[in-house]
C-alpha cells in the first residue's frame, strides 16, 4: 500500500477510535445495568430467563379508577338486599288499557306469565315495580337474593306514570332510599338492578344519555330519563340508583323491541311522590288549576320581551263559573307566560304541569308571570282534578 493510501485512512480510523468505540462501551454498560424483562446477563456474559413481574393495580390504573370501581362493587352490595324478582300469571284477561297502550311500542307485550322487577321503598313490606309488570295478573309473587318469597297484594297503581305498589307482611326488610333525580345531568354514572331475562340481582353500568325525553308520549308524567345502562325484558320496574346508591328513577322502558344501548327511566321526582300517594290512598290525586299549558316559542318570547323561550305559555282557560276554575280565580289569562313557581325556574310547560300536578289538592302555588312584557306574582290554590 502506497503512503498516500494510508494517510487516506487515517482519519476515518481515527473518528472511529474517539468516537465509536466508547459510544459501544457505554451501550454494553447500560445493558449490564438495565436488563430486558425476559432475561439477565450475567458476569460470565450467559443468560438466564426470568418471569415478567406482574404491574400491580396501583401502577396499571389511576387511584380515581380504582375507587370507583369499589364503589361500583360496594353499591352492587348495598342495593341487590332491596331488589326482587316478580313472578306474574295471567289468566284470559281482555287487555285494553288506553291509558298505557301505544307506549311508544317498547313495553313488554302481556304473556300469560311473565317475570319482572321491584324494590322495597319501606322496611315494613312496601315495594314498588311498574304498573305494566303487574296489570291484569291473577297472581304475583316475589322473591328477593335471599330466597324469601311473598305473595303480594296489589295495594294501588297509577296507569298514568306506570306505577304500581305491592304490599308484604314483613319487618326490617333492607330497601332504598330516594335520591334527587333533578341533579342528574348528561353524562352522570348510574346503576340499574334487575332480573333481566329471569336473571335476578343483574347489575348493569351506564350514563345519563339525556334527561327531559318527554316529547316521545306527549305527557308531562312520563319525563324520562335517557340511559346506556342495559335494560332488557325482566328489567322493568328495577331501581336505577346514583353513585351513592339512593333510587334517581325506574326502569321503564326500552326504545324498539330489543335492547339497543337506549332506555328510558321514570325519574325520581315523579316516581317518589307517587308512589307516596299510592301508599296512603291506593290511587294517584292529581292537582288542577284549569289551564291548557303551552310550548314557549320564540314569537312568543319576544312579544313578552324575553331573551329567549322559556317557561310555560297558558294557551286557555277552562270554562265554566270562575270560582270553580282555579286559575280564572287566582286572575291568571290566556297569555301569560308562567316563569317561576315556588321559587323553582320553569323551563318548559312540562315542568309547571307537574308542578300543579304533584301539588295536594287545597295548598297554594306562588306563580311568578310574564304579561305583556311585566312581571307579576299571581297565586292560585290547586283544585283536585275533576
Amino acid at each position: 500500500m502506497s503512503p498516500g493510501s494510508k494517510s487516506r485512512f487515517a482519519i476515518p480510523l481515527l473518528i472511529f477510535a474517539v468516537g465509536v468505540l466508547p459510544l459501544c462501551w457505554y451501550l454494553s454498560g447500560l445493558i449490564k445495568t438495565h436488563p430486558s424483562s425476559s432475561q439477565v446477563l450475567s458476569e460470565a456474559g450467559s443468560t438466564e430467563p426470568v418471569s415478567v413481574k406482574a404491574l400491580s393495580s396501583k401502577e396499571r390504573f389511576p387511584s380515581s379508577l380504582q375507587e370507583l370501581s369499589e364503589q361500583s362493587a360496594n353499591i352492587a352490595d348495598r342495593v341487590k338486599p332491596s331488589v326482587v324478582k316478580i313472578y306474574v300469571s295471567r289468566g284470559a284477561k281482555e287487555r285494553n288499557d288506553k291509558e298505557i297502550e301505544g307506549f311508544f311500542g317498547q313495553l313488554p307485550v302481556e304473556k300469560d306469565s311473565d317475570i319482572g322487577s321491584g324494590f322495597f321503598i319501606r322496611s315494613d313490606g312496601w315495594v314498588l315495580t311498574d304498573f305494566h309488570v303487574v296489570k291484569n295478573a291473577d297472581t304475583i309473587r316475589i322473591e328477593d337474593i335471599l330466597g324469601q318469597s311473598w305473595n303480594p297484594k296489589l295495594h294501588g297503581y297509577d296507569a298514568v306514570s306506570d306505577l304500581a305498589v305491592l304490599k308484604v307482611e314483613t319487618e326490617n326488610h333492607p330497601h332504598l332510599e330516594w335520591g334527587e333525580s333533578k341533579k342528574l345531568r348528561a353524562g352522570h354514572f348510574v346503576w340499574i338492578v334487575g332480573s333481566p331475562f329471569g336473571l335476578e340481582s343483574s347489575l348493569s353500568f351506564g350514563v345519563i344519555s339525556s334527561t327531559g325525553r318527554n316529547v316521545m308520549n306527549g305527557s308531562a308524567l312520563r319525563d324520562y330519563l335517557q340511559t346506556d345502562a342495559a335494560i332488557n325484558p325482566g328489567s322493568s320496574g328495577g331501581p336505577m340508583v346514583d353513585i351513592d346508591g339512593k333510587v334517581v328513577g325506574i326502569a321503564s322502558a326500552i326504545l324498539g323491541e330489543e335492547y339497543r344501548g337506549i332506555g328510558f327511566v321514570l325519574p325520581e321526582q315523579i316516581a317518589n311522590p307517587t308512589s307516596k300517594q299510592l301508599i296512603e290512598t291506593g290511587k294517584a290525586t292529581r292537582g288542577w288549576i284549569g289551564v291548557q299549558l303551552g310550548q314557549v316559542t320564540l314569537e312568543r318570547a319576544r312579544k313578552a320581551g324575553l331573551e329567549r323561550p322559556s317557561g310555560a305559555y297558558i294557551e286557555w282557560l277552562e270554562s265554566g263559573d270562575i270560582d270553580k276554575i282555579p286559575a280564572k280565580k287566582a286572575g291568571l289569562v290566556s297569555g301569560d307566560i308562567c316563569m317561576g313557581c315556588n321559587g323553582n325556574t320553569i323551563q318548559s310547560h312540562y315542568d309547571l304541569a307537574r308542578q300543579i300536578a304533584f301539588t295536594i289538592p287545597g295548598e297554594s302555588l306562588k306563580l311568578d308571570v310574564r304579561r305583556e312584557s311585566k312581571s307579576v306574582v299571581v297565586v292560585v290554590q290547586v283544585s283536585a282534578k275533576p
